[in-house]
C-alpha cells in the first residue's frame, strides 16, 4: 500500500498521528533547547557590549582605524588591532606564510606523484615519497646549516663574526618559513654574493646582481621541483600508453594422431 502525502499540512506534519499526546519530556526538551538558543543570543550579545566596552579608550583615542589598521609600533604611537588576527604577524608575512605553506604541499604531492608513477605499486611509492619529503624538509636544512658552519670557521674564529647562511639552507622551507616570521625586512642577499657562498669562495662579499629572499629562492625551488616531477611522471604515463599491448596467441590443437 503506497501512502500519499501530497496536500499534507503543517499541522498534520507536527503531529502525524492522530490523538497525539503531549508529553512531559517533549515540553522540557523544548524548553531546555529554547532556552539555550536564547542564551546564546544573550551570551553574544554581552560579548560584543564588552568588547565595544573595553575598545572605547582605543576607538576615541585612535578612530576606527585602530580596527583595520595592520601595524603595531608603540614606539611611534601607531597601534592597530587587525595585527592579532594573523597571530601577531602583519598581512604580508601572513601571505608569505601561506605561499610558502602552499608550495611546499604542491612540491611535495609532485614528487609523490612521480614516484608513484614511476614504481606503479603502493608501498615502495609511499616510502620513497617519505624518504624524499624527509630530505627536501629535513635534510636540506641539516646539509645547510653544517656547510654553514665549514665555511664560517675554516679560516678561523674570527670569520664567523659575518655569520652567513649557505644557500642549500636557503631552498629549505622551515629556514624559509623562520626568516619570514621572525625578520620582516626578510634578510635579502645579493645574488653574487650567494654564488660565492655556494661555492664556499672567499674574498670580499660580492654585491652583484639583485637582492634574494630566503623565501623566493626556497618558492623558486619549489615551482622548479614542481614543474619536474610532474613533467617526468607525465612522461612515464604517457610513454606506458604507446607501447604496445602483446596479445597472447592461443594454443593450436595437436592433431589427432
Amino acid at each position: 500500500m503506497i501512502v500519499s502525502t501530497f496536500g499534507t499540512t503543517a499541522e498534520t506534519a507536527r503531529r502525524p498521528f492522530s490523538g497525539r499526546r503531549t508529553r512531559l519530556g517533549d515540553v522540557l526538551l523544548q524548553a531546555v533547547a529554547g532556552g539555550a538558543a536564547l542564551g546564546t543570543v544573550v551570551l553574544l550579545g554581552l560579548l560584543v557590549y564588552k568588547v565595544v566596552e573595553g575598545a572605547r579608550l582605543s576607538l576615541s583615542t585612535f578612530g576606527l582605524g585602530f580596527i583595520t589598521s595592520i601595524g603595531w609600533d608603540p614606539v611611534h604611537d601607531h597601534m592597530g588591532a587587525a595585527v592579532f588576527l594573523f597571530g601577531g604577524i602583519d598581512f604580508e608575512q601572513f601571505v608569505l606564510a601561506h605561499v610558502l605553506t602552499i608550495m611546499t604541499a604542491l612540491s611535495i604531492g609532485a614528487v609523490s606523484l612521480f614516484w608513484s608513477a614511476l614504481f606503479r605499486r603502493s608501498l615502495p611509492a609511499t616510502v620513497t615519497s617519505y624518504a624524499t619529503t624527509f630530505f627536501l624538509v629535513v635534510g636540506t636544512f641539516v646539509a645547510g646549516l653544517l656547510l654553514t658552519y665549514i665555511y664560517a670557521f675554516r679560516d678561523g674564529v674570527a670569520a664567523a663574526s659575518n655569520f652567513e647562511f649557505h644557500p642549500l639552507a636557503y631552498g629549505n622551507p622551515l629556514f624559509a618559513m623562520y626568516v619570514v616570521l621572525a625578520s620582516p625586512s626578510g634578510a635579502p642577499v645579493h645574488l653574487g654574493r650567494l654564488l660565492q657562498l655556494l661555492f664556499m669562495s672567499g674574498g670580499d662579499p660580492s654585491r652583484w646582481g639583485p637582492e634574494l629572499e630566503p623565501w623566493k629562492l626556497c618558492v623558486a625551488f619549489e615551482m622548479i621541483l614542481t614543474a619536474l616531477a610532474i613533467f617526468g611522471a607525465v612522461l612515464l604515463v604517457r610513454g606506458r600508453r604507446a607501447m604496445p599491448l602483446r596479445r597472447v596467441r592461443p594454443a593450436m590443437p595437436e592433431p589427432a594422431a
